[in-house]
């Protein structure tokens, strides 16, 4: 898989849960999987929709993880 790190911070952005469906893609991530495909990976781990954000114990647990994470991409 192929990791991406986006917007945190100050920077506005849609909270996200579990059960977010992206429907409307922001443009980072829709080309984030364009590139994964044509790079010939399947998979796109993006830190902002697969860490629930309104859950603070997965999102700290996840935190403490992104080293991991990163380093397996």
């Amino acid at each position: 898989y192929i990791a991406l790190s986006y917007a945190w911070g100050s920077v506005y952005q849609k909270i996200y849960t579990c059960y977010t469906i992206l429907r409307a893609r922001p443009r980072t991530i829709a080309d984030a999987m364009l590139a994964v495909k044509r790079l010939g990976f399947r998979y796109l781990w993006v830190d902002s929709p697969c860490i629930d954000q309104s859950d603070e114990n997965h999102k700290a647990g996840q935190i403490a993880i992104m080293h991991t994470i990163y380093q397996a991409a």
